[in-house]
């Protein structure tokens, strides 16, 4: 492995690369040593070790010949370093391949088969794979070190008696190109064996690859990992369970949830604030936050009753933010102002209970927030002398499950009270047992529609008994007129014929 002290020759720009990867210790600076036939024993070109520690920290490279053609030999750090965390190792060849402007002709991947196929080997096949991409399997060559005499005499046996599955299967994937690194403590340079195992390892490299591994293919395969390292982020944080922050607006949803987060309204919050009478947070924002040992996303909410958006829109983002915890809701948090008790509050109250439904309650805290230092340094005082018969009722409904957002004007982070208050709210976190889930929000949901539909029925109802009434009392009212006027004609053709009869009796006298 190469280090400053060896001096490797620098890169050649105008001639393509071969590359040797793989785990610490598995050989990578011997086999480039061997191509080039420079003496472990006296000056190496790759300087190895037989301690424990990588001697290789940064890639070195060297010109080798095979054939008619000249090729930049480069000797990268080992994965899986007992020194540098495997990012930075990933991290220099990273460079190292960027470097490699005429491209490499092949990926020497170089695994030990002394040792049984142990989990940080499994480990190193899949991040060389990951990290070079699916399209850099056409260029490389397995390559095993550390072979016995047997294994090394005999390819054919050590194929059919050593390899398990996942070798076989990897091999595979690179259309059978492999090779046996000669150990020069059993074959000499001028060894027939020695000879013929890298003769097959040369023709792999010169006849058995076609074209380059480019610097396109490996920015490829880097955007690749980076978007499924962020869909495996997005999966890990819908996997976790969900602190959910709900309330009026203005109530101080966001400030406890920048409390929790111990992020600084002052300088840069997680959630936005604002001293404004218009709410800030217009759509749900989540944040990882760790309580023990488990982490959990919480999730600040638009408040109920906004100044701007009706509070149907609100709700409906408040469901579509539900609806996105598969995995659960550990504790909805009700953030309340601890201030006189208002119709407003009253119907905040009303409008949360049905919309999450009655089982939320299992798993729902009261939070007073804006208490002032005495209410917040003794809770029972505030029990006692501050909550009236609603509040009481509705708390007792959660088990009794209430906690103070401590003000960080009154009582800074530092402060043993804003820990205690934050400390005991934490607790009824863990202390819920269960989550609430999308199954536990759509019962709700149906029950409310289901409520809904009654209420519209019932009005309809009534709307039609009105209009019902209205036409009964007209007809009523038409026959009644009708009825008069039939009278009243009825007696003026009368008084016309009697009329008229006294006319004819006038005429015959």
């Amino acid at each position: 492995m190469a280090d400053a002290k060896s001096k490797p020759l620098p890169l050649q720009i105008n001639a393509p690369a071969i590359l040797l990867v793989g785990k610490t210790g598995a050989g990578k600076s011997t086999l480039g040593n061997l191509l080039l036939k420079t003496s472990e024993d006296e000056t190496p070109t790759f300087h190895v070790s037989d301690s424990f520690s990588s001697v290789t920290k940064k890639s070195g490279s060297a010109i080798c010949k095979i054939g008619d053609e000249i090729y930049n030999i480069i000797d990268t750090p080992g994965i899986f370093n007992t020194d540098d965390p495997t990012e930075d190792i990933l991290e220099e060849i990273a460079r190292t391949i960027q470097k490699c402007a005429c491209g490499i002709r092949a990926i020497l991947f170089i695994f030990e088969a002394s040792r049984r196929f142990t989990d940080e080997q499994k480990n190193t096949l899949n991040i060389i794979k990951t990290f070079l991409g699916e399209e850099s399997l056409q260029y490389m060559i397995f390559v095993f070190s550390h072979c016995n005499k047997k294994q090394t005499e005999d390819p054919e046996y050590f194929k059919n008696s050593c390899w398990n599955e996942p070798i076989m299967a990897f091999i595979n994937s690179l259309d059978n190109r492999w090779a046996i690194s000669p150990d020069a403590r059993y074959f000499r340079p001028n060894n027939l064996v020695y000879k013929q195992r890298l003769k097959e390892f040369k023709k792999h490299i010169a006849h058995h690859i076609n074209g380059m591994y480019t610097n396109d293919l490996f920015e490829k395969a880097r955007k690749n990992q980076e978007e499924n390292e962020r869909k495996e982020r997005e999966a890990e944080e819908k996997r976790r369970k969900v602190i959910l922050l709900v309330g009026k607006t203005g109530a101080g949803k966001s400030t406890l949830g920048n409390l929790l987060l111990e992020t600084s309204e002052d300088e840069k919050p997680t959630f936005p604030v604002s001293d404004s009478f218009s709410p800030v947070t217009q759509k749900s924002a989540s944040a990882s936050y760790k309580i023990g040992d488990e982490i959990y996303n919480i999730i600040d909410t638009p408040g109920i009753f906004d100044t701007d958006d009706p509070t149907e829109d609100i709700l409906e983002e408040i469901a579509r933010t539900i609806q996105k915890c598969v995995y659960g809701i550990r504790a909805i948090l009700f953030v309340f102002e601890a201030k006189r008790f208002t119709n407003e509050q009253k119907n905040t109250l009303n409008i949360i209970k049905p919309f999450l439904g009655e089982e939320s309650l299992q798993y729902m805290i009261s939070v007073f927030s804006h208490c002032n230092k005495r209410q917040t340094k003794d809770p029972e005082y505030f029990k006692k002398s501050c909550w009236n018969e609603p509040i009481k009722d509705f708390v007792d409904s959660m088990n009794n499950r209430w906690a103070i957002s401590p003000d960080a004007e009154d009582f800074p982070p530092n402060n043993i009270m804003h820990k205690q208050r934050l400390k005991e709210l934490k607790k009824h976190i863990t202390n819920i047992d269960g989550v609430f889930t999308n199954d536990l929000f759509e019962k709700a949901r149906k029950m409310q529609e289901e409520t809904a539909r009654k209420a519209k029925e019932d009005d309809e109802r009534l709307q039609r008994k009105y209009e019902e009434e209205l036409i009964s009392k007209g007809e009523t009212i038409a026959k009644e007129r009708y009825e008069k006027q039939k009278k009243e004609n009825e007696k003026r053709i009368l008084e016309e014929k009697k009329r008229n009869l006294r006319v004819l009796k006038q005429i015959s006298w």
